[in-house]
């Protein structure tokens, strides 16, 4: 289901305010733009059709700003609009771009939208500024991202089956000093913990 991207903005707005924190403006913009990034990525269709711009200082809904810029830098009232209701597995979507983003100070989130050979990069470098973003270049940047952190994670993976197997050959030899037993065993412990966690 496409929604209206004011829609998608409100969301975070009430979501920060459910922890008793207000977004700036920049904030909204960027967890807006992320979400829909990554709805491209993941379900493969928008999250909005409002257009996307490529602006001075980063990729901009243009329907959003203009309707929170009279808010000032910091936004603490959602724009009463018409919504429909958000269906549960896009809530829960928007659930999970908030715990990865939502504690992100608005300079990071600028950051993440600003890298090089990202859209808001190549559109400004190839036509200036004031100009759509298309969303395949958007999810295209998004699926690389994907592909990215999945070769980051086997790597990790990789690198602490080695870690393991050389901890398991060291337990072989013999006349282990007492010292020497207690770092495998930490360095074991450690293994296992870090195999058990989901890499940041």
């Amino acid at each position: 289901m496409t929604y209206d991207a004011l829609q998608i903005a409100n969301w975070f707005i009430r979501r920060a305010g459910m922890e008793d924190r207000k977004l700036s403006i920049m904030s909204v913009l960027k967890l807006t733009y992320i979400a829909h990034g990554w709805h491209l990525e993941i379900r493969k269709e928008p999250l909005f059709d409002n257009r996307i711009e490529a602006w001075q200082y980063g990729p901009v809904i243009p329907d959003v700003y203009r309707k929170f810029r009279a808010q000032g830098i910091t936004v603490s009232t959602p724009y009463p609009t018409k919504e429909a209701e958000l269906h549960a597995n896009d809530e829960r979507f928007l659930n999970e771009i908030w715990d990865i983003y939502g504690n992100l100070s608005a300079s990071r989130l600028s950051e993440l939208t600003h890298e090089e050979s990202g859209p808001w990069h190549i559109v400004t470098q190839a036509f200036g500024n004031y100009v759509p973003i298309p969303n395949d270049l958007i999810q295209n940047h998004y699926e690389m991202k994907r592909s990215r952190n999945v070769d980051l994670r086997q790597a990790r993976n990789d690198a602490l089956e080695e870690a393991d197997q050389l901890v398991n050959s060291l337990w072989k030899t013999p006349f282990i000093s007492d010292d020497a037993e207690q770092i495998l065993r930490r360095a074991g412990k450690g293994i296992r913990n870090l195999k058990t966690e989901e890499p940041k």
